[in-house]
């Protein structure tokens, strides 16, 4: 009986994840009509957090359990369950913005998604071996490499066609590493947020957190640039204002996976959020489609080898499971 509420608890957790990974896609597609707009990929961004912050502080504050496992995480600091330090997984949030609007600009998108998607991997792989984040470490097997790579090969059908040739960029491999060290820390916040859930008990808590460290680091950011360029902040129109919506489809996934973190791993995580993606991209380019976008064979098959990622690296998790339990039992 244990065992098949576990194992509903953890598909229930999967589907949460995917299902808010699908909102992501939303959330970028509204960004990307914001930009149009402002004119300015930071912004769109500080206005996503602002946003996020806003709703998670209303939230924590008229919840007495969302409260109260707020206050949890000084005493898990002083009685160093909790390091200070793991707070901070907001600001690789922030570093992810910042190399996201320069690479995409130096080499296009479908390079830096390959880039980010190879970093996340490997980092998640790490993050999960060394037990960074919540549970107990997970060793580096051959059914994890075999997993991280299917993930990698599915974006790299996905972006087929669509990886424009740089032949006069000399500095093309380390724009794109720049881009994997973007992903690896990806990991690395989940891993930390997946601390701080586990400290205060509620993922939506975590994100609190995140967004709050983000948001003061990429205001920051913004300020730094606004004033090298001499520009300034952009209203927005009447009319679109709806469109600051995005930054809570933001909150929404970084509460659940920081949630999800603890069952099952980073890896798992990130293979999850990348059947999300894969598959909202391809419902919103089918009912939704822009100019330049069509959903080809590519996409099905990219997210084929993302499905049998999930299942390789998933199934490895649950045999090591029953090798636990066996051993206890005996």
């Amino acid at each position: 009986m244990t065992q098949g509420v576990a194992r509903s608890r953890t598909w229930i957790a999967g589907c949460a994840v995917i299902l808010a990974a699908i909102g992501t896609t939303v959330q970028a597609r509204l960004n990307a009509s914001l930009e149009q707009i402002i004119g300015s990929p930071l912004q769109v961004s500080q206005l996503n957090m602002l946003v996020a912050v806003c709703v998670a502080t209303l939230v924590v504050a008229l919840s007495p359990s969302l409260r109260h496992g707020a206050t949890k995480l000084p005493t898990a600091i002083r009685l160093g369950e909790l390091h200070w330090w793991q707070l901070l997984g907001g600001g690789l949030g922030a570093f992810y913005i910042a190399v996201q609007g320069w690479v995409s600009l130096a080499v296009g998108v479908a390079l830096f998604t390959i880039g980010v998607v190879a970093g996340q991997v490997i980092g998640a792989l790490a993050v999960d071996r060394f037990g960074i984040g919540p549970g107990q470490p997970r060793a580096i097997t051959g059914l994890r490499i075999i997993a991280a790579l299917f993930a990698v090969g599915a974006v790299l059908v996905g972006v087929s066609g669509r990886v424009v040739p740089h032949t006069g960029h000399s500095s093309l491999l380390a724009v794109i590493a720049l881009a994997s060290c973007a992903g690896m820390g990806s990991s690395l916040q989940q891993g930390l947020n997946g601390r701080v859930s586990a400290a205060s008990g509620h993922g939506i808590v975590a994100a609190w957190v995140n967004f709050t460290v983000g948001v003061l680091l990429v205001s920051l950011m913004l300020l730094a640039t606004n004033a090298i360029s001499h520009h300034s902040w952009v209203d927005i129109p009447h009319g679109s204002w709806w469109e600051a919506i995005a930054g809570v489809f933001g909150l929404l996934y970084i509460a659940t996976v920081s949630w999800v973190v603890r069952l099952v791993g980073v890896l798992v995580v990130s293979l999850l959020s990348l059947i999300g993606l894969i598959s909202g991209s391809i419902v919103l380019d089918l009912i939704l489609p822009t100019s330049g976008t069509q959903v080809t064979i590519t996409s099905g098959f990219g997210l084929l080898l993302t499905a049998i990622a999930v299942t390789l690296a998933s199934g490895q998790a649950s045999l090591i499971r029953r090798r636990r339990q066996s051993v206890s039992n005996t």
